[in-house]
């Protein structure tokens, strides 16, 4: 699980300089309470240091993201959206898709997380 994504569905980041459009993608994915901790030099990772923590982020992924991510998929397939495969077919989306696409526009906008 990436530091990015995990504050993504944290909602740990700065939402006062999106657009609505983006405001309005990021609302439609739930809020997942993944645990983020400073890493000793001010930046922010995953939680490691505490064995709970590491145990309830892993929950979170299995029993809260990857459904999510599939929610999100199913939404977006349904309402006839595709995406772009490397090798340029149209393709529908998948549980990772959404969560790459998350990743993506997550490390783009380093700048919004703490």
């Amino acid at each position: 699980l990436d530091k990015y994504v995990a504050q993504f569905f944290n909602r740990g980041f700065s939402r006062y300089d999106l657009d609505n459009e983006t405001k309005a993608g990021i609302e439609a994915v739930g809020h997942i309470g993944f645990r983020v901790e400073e890493d000793g030099s001010g930046r922010l990772r995953v939680a490691t240091f505490n064995e709970d923590w590491v145990e309830q982020n892993v929950l979170y992924y299995v029993n809260e993201m990857i459904p999510e991510c599939a929610r999100a998929a199913d939404a977006l397939n349904a309402s006839g959206h595709t995406y772009a495969a490397l090798d340029g077919s149209e393709r529908p989306y998948a549980p990772v898709d959404v969560e790459m696409a998350i990743f993506a526009w997550s490390s783009r906008n380093r700048h919004l997380f703490g």
